[in-house]
């Protein structure tokens, strides 16, 4: 009876190991995956990004400028002291928020979590405001924080400032 239990013990501590080797094996490799794919879909937005970037920046921001209409993505122009031009209604943070030295600057606030980047031509700046996750001021079965989905694959992902 006692080595009936004994082998029993081996055979769960050995079945209990081996899951565990395999359950941390595959979480790794998952994990390396998903890194990879939402960096491959943030290469891929931030090209598209550049290229609408530089249609605005060539016909120098104007505000009757057709390439404001023909953006996929949400862009803003502005001069020193205010908004000139913006393609959408979507929420972008205030200005002094991209106003340094940096070209993409990571803002996480109330409303959600954002990637800015910017270009400087003359005394404007055009910025772009690249959605991670939207958060609105209320929540109901309409209304919900919800990560961009065109970057990422996985509607459970964190969203982390660099540290």
């Amino acid at each position: 009876m006692q080595k009936q239990t004994f082998i029993l013990l081996m055979l769960a501590a050995l079945a209990l190991t081996a899951g565990y080797f395999l359950r941390t094996q595959n979480t790794r490799g998952y994990a390396n995956s998903l890194r990879s794919e939402i960096e491959a879909n943030l290469t891929s937005a931030y090209e598209e990004i550049d290229l609408e970037a530089a249609r605005l920046i060539s016909d120098s921001g104007s505000v009757r400028s057709s390439y404001w209409d023909a953006n996929k993505y949400l862009f803003v122009c502005t001069d020193s002291s205010r908004i000139i031009a913006w393609n959408g209604n979507h929420y972008w943070p205030e200005p002094s928020t991209w106003n340094g030295p940096e070209s993409i600057t990571f803002l996480s606030n109330q409303r959600g979590a954002f990637l800015i980047k910017k270009w400087q031509f003359g005394k404007r700046v055009l910025a772009n405001v690249l959605a991670l996750r939207e958060r609105y001021p209320i929540t109901n079965s309409f209304l919900s924080a919800e990560l961009n989905s065109s970057l990422f694959p996985e509607k459970e992902t964190d969203i982390v400032g660099p540290s």
